[in-house]
């Protein structure tokens, strides 16, 4: 029998519909189960009268879309958050989500620790300190922690990358490593960047970790990630950028530590940078080429001598001292090798370089602290000047104290070696 009442609009059905559509695709991800047929319009045997408009009928679909999406996101982490802060440091920016506090500082680097757990420092921000720990982290309760950092060690030269397995995000390349250590207790993920012109595990690449056992936050992370992107003068390779530079003068090096005088004809080839945890270059000078034979990643590191070329008589000299580890036991060792001005020196090799080593005022060869000087030359010319080099250092006045060392600071020296002689 036909009905008297009249059936949903044209309108009313195709809201009806939408909102059927929306619940089902919902379902799908939820371990519950919608019929989408139970939610479309049916065609009743007997209509059923509506007294909302079609405006009203599909207002209140939305409503009801936007609600269960509300429901299920957080459950089910569907898409990143949408309000978003931005960083930028000049040498490169992403955006984050607002919710995400600014934790804390990684030491060394400065850059920021952000989420929503908590972090701190094992140690005190003394990686060197005795009984230091790695850096704590509680992500409990779908929290997150994420941190990052560019891998230290002098730029790394360019390279012609394939970047095989690499996956764009953004405008830049990462490579995204899954922690499988036994040592970590914590769901974590790296993502390592690298820098334009750069392949992977190059030093001065940056690497991003995520702490975290929630879906919803790891897609906050992967969409931090994706928003990256280095700024023009980051790019070595592509964008001027300036020449390394030292304190003091032209010719004149002085870090408010140490002081010593060199060729005004030199370049700094590099200046101011760790090798690790446990060396730091002060300086890398002369006529030759020198690249760094260290390279650094976020499990460790690996050094297989230092790449130079000093042919037709050049010369490269690089300053460094062994930093932080336990204090050595006094052993007596203060036989010098030869003496250049002031200045005893203990003679070893240091790959195929000369390295002379420096002793600090009251402490003992091979100590923490002692400044050594390699040398690579091509011929005795270049190793007159670097021999110059040492005879000229000189510690600053407030920087010497001699306390707590093992042997005088006026230990006689050996006989005086003229720079230049063999």
């Amino acid at each position: 029998m036909a009905s008297d009442e009249p059936g949903l609009t044209a309108s009313q059905e195709r809201a009806a519909s939408a909102l059927g559509a929306a619940l089902h695709e919902i379902a799908a991800a939820e371990p519950f189960h919608v019929d989408r047929g139970a939610l479309a319009a049916p065609a009743p045997r007997r209509a059923i009268r509506s007294y909302l408009p079609a405006a009203l009928a599909a207002a209140l679909a939305v409503v009801l879309i936007a609600s269960l999406a509300v429901f299920a996101a957080p459950r089910l982490g569907i898409g990143p958050s949408a309000a978003q802060s931005h960083f930028d440091n000049g040498q490169f920016a992403f955006d984050y989500p607002t919710a995400w506090q600014t934790l804390g500082t990684e030491p060394g680097g400065g850059l920021p620790v952000l989420g929503t757990g908590s972090w701190r420092l094992g140690c005190e921000g003394d990686p060197s300190a005795t009984g230091c720990g790695e850096e704590i982290t509680d992500v409990s309760g779908g929290r997150i922690v994420v941190t990052m950092w560019i891998n230290s060690g002098a730029p790394a030269a360019c390279v012609k990358a394939d970047n095989l397995g690499a996956a764009p995000l953004g405008d830049t390349w990462i490579q995204r490593y899954d922690e499988t250590s036994t040592y970590v207790r914590q769901p974590t993920t790296r993502w390592e960047i690298r820098r334009p012109g750069y392949d992977f595990s190059m030093n001065g690449n940056l690497w991003i970790q995520a702490v975290t056992d929630n879906p919803a936050e790891l897609a906050n992370a992967a969409a931090m990630v994706a928003t990256f992107h280095w700024e023009a003068a980051a790019d070595y390779c592509h964008s001027p950028t300036a020449a390394p530079t030292l304190p003091g003068s032209a010719g004149h090096f002085d870090n408010g530590q140490f002081a010593f005088d060199y060729p005004a004809s030199w370049r700094v080839l590099a200046a101011d940078y760790p090798e690790g945890m446990a060396v730091q270059v002060y300086a890398v000078l002369g006529t030759g080429s020198w690249k760094s034979g260290c390279s650094f990643t976020d499990n460790g590191g690996m050094c297989s001598g230092d790449t130079v070329d000093v042919g037709g008589g050049r010369v490269v000299v690089k300053i460094w001292s062994l930093v932080g580890g336990p204090v050595p036991a006094c052993t007596g060792n203060n036989q010098a090798s030869a003496t250049f001005g002031p200045n005893a020196v203990a003679e070893s090799t240091y790959g195929s370089a000369i390295d002379w080593q420096i002793r600090y005022p009251g402490a003992e060869f091979g100590w923490t602290d002692d400044v050594d000087v390699a040398i690579w030359a091509d011929g005795p010319a270049g190793l007159a000047q670097a021999q110059t080099l040492i005879a000229s250092f000189r510690w600053d006045p407030g920087t010497v104290s001699g306390a707590g060392m093992c042997v005088p600071a006026d230990t006689p020296a050996p006989p005086t070696v003229e720079p230049g002689a063999s």
